[in-house]
């Protein structure tokens, strides 16, 4: 098993990967968690929220919306239980991860899907 270190700007973040060549980014489990965010309306993490947003959210739901954007998303994050962002990586996700995401998701209750002003953001595994 080797490790590749995923998102040089994360260097603290490594991902053990068994074949880098079997990694597809339309599979959900191809995706790693980055960690819950502080997030606000006024400036968020991830841009674009996803139409899919809503009671029925789950965190694999969520993945396949961005992925499938128009943009082709490499970052997902869902916030408040059923919304889900979406975005690519940037300076604004450096900070250190913290607490708060704690609302389970109104699709799956055995999920947390963020938090107030808390987001779980989520990457794919692009190599």
């Amino acid at each position: 098993m080797q490790l590749t270190t995923i998102l040089p700007a994360l260097a603290t973040l490594v991902f053990p990967v068994v074949n880098a060549a079997a990694i597809d980014p339309w599979r959900p489990a191809d995706w790693v968690s980055l960690g819950c965010y502080k997030d606000s309306r006024e400036d968020r993490l991830l841009e674009f929220l996803s139409p899919l947003s809503g009671d029925k959210m789950t965190v694999v739901k969520c993945k396949y919306a961005c992925r499938n954007a128009d943009d082709s998303f490499n970052a997902a994050g869902l916030e408040y239980g059923g919304e889900c962002f979406c975005g690519d990586l940037s300076d604004k996700i450096l900070g250190r991860p913290t607490t708060g995401c704690l609302t389970e998701c109104t699709g799956n209750e055995n999920q947390t899907c963020g938090g107030p002003d808390r987001i779980d953001i989520y990457t794919v595994l692009d190599v």
